[in-house]
């Protein structure tokens, strides 16, 4: 990160004695980098908020402390019901704006409930990643209506008691979570280099679960509304 320019400090969030280790780590590399790095353990079911996003862990089944995170972006205010604040006789100006923030005031004595000339809240965008796990029941109620669930499918569907002895997952097992917890789109990561079958299976894949995406070194994926997109654009470099 250095190399690149970074020079706002960093944060790691791991399980407990993350700390420690990042120290080992340090001591070993002997890393040259011009920015700070504070490490800071987190627990299962803790919640952390930061600027307009808040973070939720769960502790999941590997074979050393693992966890999976939740990063949510803040829902944003609904439509502003312009008609019917004109057929009151408020034009636009800072009023609009107060509306838009969520306050409740009174003008020309005439009490202004926010709520009631707003539309629904736009869902702010929410992305999941399991980090190395088994498959777990937790996942689909942690990952319920994610835009999107970043999961890993370390072994092939073939190879499903190799991946349940090592604490891993499979396509499949993957596909299944995403399909139950009804979330927008599914990336597999963590893919092995074993794993010869997956995008030659990739089309069938596609067919239980049409949003799929094999995630890929350097690949790039943006949340716009409800919509999903993504660059893939390591064979460029």
């Amino acid at each position: 990160m250095s190399l690149f320019g970074r020079e706002e400090k960093l944060e790691i969030y791991g399980p407990q004695k993350i700390e420690e280790e990042m120290d080992k780590l340090f001591s070993v590399g002997h890393p040259i980098i011009d920015f700070e790095v504070e490490s800071f353990s987190v627990s299962d079911g803790e919640k952390i908020s930061f600027g307009e996003y808040s973070m939720e862990f769960i502790e999941v089944d590997h074979s050393v402390p693992t966890l999976a995170v939740k990063i949510k972006g803040k829902d944003k205010p609904g439509r502003l019901k312009v008609e019917k604040l004109l057929d009151l006789g408020i034009k636009p100006g800072p009023i609009y704006a107060r509306i838009k923030r969520g306050e409740d005031f009174y003008y020309n004595g005439m009490l202004i409930r926010s709520r009631d000339f707003l539309g629904p809240p736009k869902k702010g965008p929410t992305i999941v990643y399991s980090g190395d796990t088994r498959p777990m029941e937790e996942m689909i109620d942690f990952s319920r209506k994610a835009h999107l669930l970043i999961h890993e499918a370390t072994f092939p569907d073939e190879e499903a008691d190799k991946a349940y002895e090592s604490y891993h997952t499979t396509p499949s097992q993957a596909i299944e979570i995403a399909k139950e917890a009804g979330v927008k789109a599914l990336a597999l990561t963590h893919i092995s280099p074993r794993n010869k079958s997956l995008e030659r299976r990739e089309e069938d894949y596609k067919k239980e679960f049409p949003s799929l995406i094999i995630a890929k070194d350097l690949m790039k994926l943006w949340i716009a509304g409800e919509e999903i997109s993504y660059e893939d654009i390591s064979h460029t470099r």
